[in-house]
């Protein structure tokens, strides 16, 4: 069953930015820009409907996007191979070689959806993270959103063989507690106006992978899908707010993990409710290479993300999650794919979430077997949480599969929270507030026991309060 989005054909206005850079790069600027032109808004008929809400001028607003800072916390940084993390506008000017085979690259181009055209065609700025082969490192980067304007931003992660990385993303407005869990003599932090300098290779050029269009063919790996899916329960809203109170953030993120790499990617959204954050995560994955995304969206009024995975050799594994909670005034729209490139793949695709307040949400799921792709293995499965009746939540899980010799399956849910299990907590002698929150961190854990770092598990498990108010 293939699942696909009833477009409305709408396509908001969208400014001109011609920063002065070089010209390959603002060649590629310009091709994003093309591809925008020809693109409708990710906006279906019910449930995510831009031209309901009246979005037509959403992005006319000044362009921003602070450069973002970073923690690196390696155990071998002093005498080994150097993880990079520094901001695309640095990274860009000091290693234009390295960058240009992986920015817009096969991974994300930027005519394949409107969020990747979008953020090519506009991003200030970004993060570039490399970790070089068999090193194993953590990554803080802390983006920070300018109020009023549109914060955009391009960022790619590149893994290389044999190496374990964890990239722990936080997207606020303003300054608050961050996610950085880093600590001891090990750790090396860089300074969002420094160039990459500061944390080099001990040799740039022999660390840094080669980019992926010169190991493997430079078409785009990952054909066109007949895209997602709709769903019920339109957001509530009737319209802009001026546009000064307005903070739009758009984000592109493009993830290589090389043979026999690791990536563990968190990202925590916790911008403020008057904002909207667009974004899109799609990797690319050599020979058994794992990646695992975990998105966790909880602030703005208006969410939209697309999470995917592209298995692109034998051996590949992903776990690909997104938890969200959601009060009054906010929607959610998440679409999670796993897409099987070639046989002897393995995938799951998880969705937790729990809305109040009135909220709405909509989760499209998709496993995606391509012809030839013989072997491979894929679960889905989405779950949500109602804690009053104004709320709503829509789950849509897909599958397409043209190949032989498969697993795969999915399964939804959507449920309030069970009278009789919260009765029998309030027997033993638990306060109703205290049996609903015991209720609500038992319906996450099996997101949230994935993390490893106790410190950003314990982050996402205080966002989720904070929201929810328990």
């Amino acid at each position: 069953m293939s699942i696909k989005i009833a477009q409305t054909g709408f396509r908001p206005k969208v400014p001109r930015y011609l920063p002065v850079e070089a010209p390959e790069f603002a060649k590629k600027r310009a091709t994003a820009r093309k591809a925008l032109a020809a693109m409708d808004a990710p906006s279906d008929k019910k449930y995510s409907n831009w031209q309901r809400w009246q979005l037509d001028d959403i992005f006319d607003l000044p362009i921003g996007g602070m450069a973002p800072t970073f923690a690196i916390d390696q155990p071998d940084f002093a005498t080994g191979y150097k993880t990079i993390a520094a901001p695309l506008s640095a990274t860009i000017p000091t290693w234009p070689d390295h960058v240009r085979g992986y920015l817009m690259g096969e991974a994300l181009p930027p005519d394949y959806h409107y969020f990747s055209a979008l953020s090519g065609a506009l991003y200030a700025d970004g993060a570039v993270i490399v970790v070089p082969d068999g090193v194993m490192a953590e990554i803080t980067v802390d983006f920070t959103a300018e109020p009023g304007k549109l914060n955009a931003f391009r960022s790619i992660i590149i893994v290389g063989k044999g190496a374990q990385a964890t990239v722990i993303e936080r997207m606020t407005c303003a300054q608050g507690q961050s996610l950085s869990t880093t600590s001891g003599a090990a750790s090396s932090r860089v300074a969002s106006d420094t160039a990459p300098t500061p944390v080099p290779f001990r040799d740039a050029s022999d660390a840094m992978p080669p980019p992926m269009s010169s190991r493997a063919q430079s078409r785009d790996p990952f054909p066109r899908m007949r895209d997602s899916s709709a769903s019920p329960g339109p957001s509530p809203g009737s319209g802009r707010n001026d546009k000064q109170e307005e903070t739009i953030v758009v984000h592109g993120i493009e993830a290589y993990v090389s043979e026999g790499g690791s990536l563990k990617y968190y990202a925590a959204q916790e911008l403020d409710q008057d904002s909207r954050h667009f974004a899109i995560y799609r990797s690319r994955q050599d020979r058994d290479a794992t990646l695992d995304w975990l998105i966790g969206s909880f602030g703005a009024k208006h969410v939209q993300v697309h999470v995917e995975s592209g298995l692109a050799a034998e051996g590949a594994e992903s776990n690909v999650q997104a938890l969200y909670a959601g009060g009054a005034g906010q929607h959610f729209d998440q679409h999670l794919e796993a897409n099987h490139l070639v046989g002897h793949t393995t995938s799951n695709t998880y969705a937790r979430g729990i809305v109040r307040g009135g909220a709405k949400a909509v989760y499209r799921g998709m496993i995606t077997i391509k012809p030839g792709a013989h072997g491979s293995s894929a679960d889905q499965n989405g779950h949500a949480m109602l804690l009053d009746n104004a709320s709503h939540v829509d789950a849509i899980p897909g599958l397409q599969i043209d190949a032989d010799d498969v697993v795969a399956g999915h399964g939804a849910t959507v449920g309030q929270i069970d009278d009789e299990q919260l009765f029998y907590l309030q027997a033993r002698g638990l306060p109703e507030d205290e049996a609903r929150q015991l209720l609500i961190k038992g319906f996450f854990e099996d997101i949230l026991k994935q993390i490893e770092n106790r410190n950003v598990r314990d982050q996402f498990w205080r966002a989720v309060k904070e929201k929810l108010q328990v």
